[in-house]
Formats: C-alpha cells, structure tokens, sequence
C-alpha cells in the first residue's frame, strides 16, 4: 500500500520492502495556508529508516510530496493513520512530583563567578 503513494520512493533495492516492515519516518513540512483550515500548497520533504543489526538508522526511501489546496497534510495524516509518533516528550500519568516539599518561594545563593568550574571542566558557556 506504501509503495502506491505517488510521494513515496523506496531507494534501497538491497533491502526490498516487505508487509510488516517497520519504518521510522522524519519529515519535515511547509505549508500555506489559505484560510484557518485550508492549505493553499503543501510540501513535505524527508525520509523512511530502518534499523540495521546494530540499531542504526539507515536510509531505504525518501518522501517527497508537493501538492495544491488540501484540507489537512496528507502525507502527515497518513502517517498518523498507519503508525505511531517517536520521540516526543511523553507526560508522565500522574503529572510527576516535586523535588521541593515546601511550596513557599525558594532562594538559592550562586558563585559570583564560573570560573573554578570552567577551569575544571572545560566548559567555558556562560
């Protein structure tokens, strides 16, 4: 079903995609829009991975769509259809906790100078 999308090229003949082959995809999209919820032109430039033996990303295909008025990314939308997203922040069920038990104001005293860490770790960012 991949293989049919006009925006999608697989690249790599030495690996031939195979149903129930995972993809990490990583796109990146320019949109125009044309009102608040129609897009004048669309494109979305990148890339599909696959992890090699040692867990490495490499390259097999390569998305490339370019389109006219739309309502919604097609290629994003698919990909949300068909996957799931990697990488972003996930929150934690319970909203996490905090480190400080007395919710009154803080105060934390600094070095007037980052200089004997700098020296030391060779980190000279302000």
């Amino acid at each position: 079903m991949l293989n049919a999308k006009d925006w999608f090229q697989w690249d790599d003949d030495s690996v031939p995609l195979e149903k129930g082959m995972t993809l990490t995809f990583s796109v990146k999209s320019e949109v125009h829009y044309q009102d608040k919820t129609t897009f004048r032109k669309a494109s979305v430039q990148g890339a599909a991975f696959i992890r090699d033996r040692t867990k490495a990303l490499v390259q097999v295909a390569t998305v490339n769509y370019e389109g006219g008025q739309s309502i919604g990314n097609p290629v994003v939308e698919y990909l949300k259809r068909q996957g799931q997203p990697t990488g972003l922040a996930v929150p934690l069920e319970t909203g996490g906790y905090s480190l400080i038990t007395d919710l009154a104001a803080s105060t934390y005293t600094t070095p007037k100078t980052n200089e004997p860490y700098s020296k030391i770790s060779g980190d000279y960012n302000p």
